[in-house]
């Protein structure tokens, strides 16, 4: 390459500046770069994973100390804590599955009474609020009659084999009986 110089005019109020172009003589050598890069990446991560497990280890031992060092009494409350939030994750998937059953809106599911609906009294409470909280209950949607299941059941020979699924017709399919029928 030669350096590239912008053409100058002869008007001597207005000067074009003038570009330098340096010429490269080597290319980088991008493959031992990313190389290098991938080595310091793999190093690093190396590094990340014995650091995470230094800190786990001190973490558990910590634990281990912290348990060692509690009396009776507070590893009974700590293990009474433990018990009273698993049992409280156990009501609350059972108030929504409740929920679910009486087809009470997600929206809705803050305000369902707390209870835990395995017990007679939680059941009924969770009822009685359905029931008077109509607002909150999903709207089902009415079947549709489908002319489909009614064709099927009163036809009579040929056609009701091929309807139901006796005999197989290339040109009579529940599609184009659909689209023949709007149904």
């Amino acid at each position: 390459m030669t350096d590239v110089v912008a053409p100058q005019t002869d008007n001597a109020t207005t000067e074009a500046p003038v570009v330098d172009a340096t010429v490269v003589t080597e290319a980088p050598d991008l493959a031992a770069q990313v190389a290098a890069l991938t080595a310091t990446v793999a190093s690093l991560n190396e590094a990340n994973k014995a650091a995470q497990a230094r800190e786990a280890a001190a973490t558990a031992q910590a634990e281990a100390t912290r348990v060692a060092s509690l009396s009776e009494a507070e590893r009974v409350a700590e293990d009474r804590k433990a018990i009273d939030a698993e049992r409280k994750a156990m009501v609350t998937d059972a108030r929504k599955s409740a929920a679910d059953k009486l087809g009470i809106r997600a929206e809705a599911l803050p305000l369902v009474p707390d209870c835990d609906p395995r017990t007679p009294e939680g059941a009924k409470a969770i009822e009685d609020w359905a029931k008077a909280n109509g607002w909150a209950i999903k709207a089902t949607a009415q079947e549709a009659a489908n002319p489909l299941l009614d064709m099927a059941k009163s036809a009579t020979g040929k056609l009701a084999d091929v309807l139901s699924g006796k005999v197989k017709n290339p040109m009579i399919t529940q599609d184009s009986l659909k689209r023949t029928y709007n149904a």
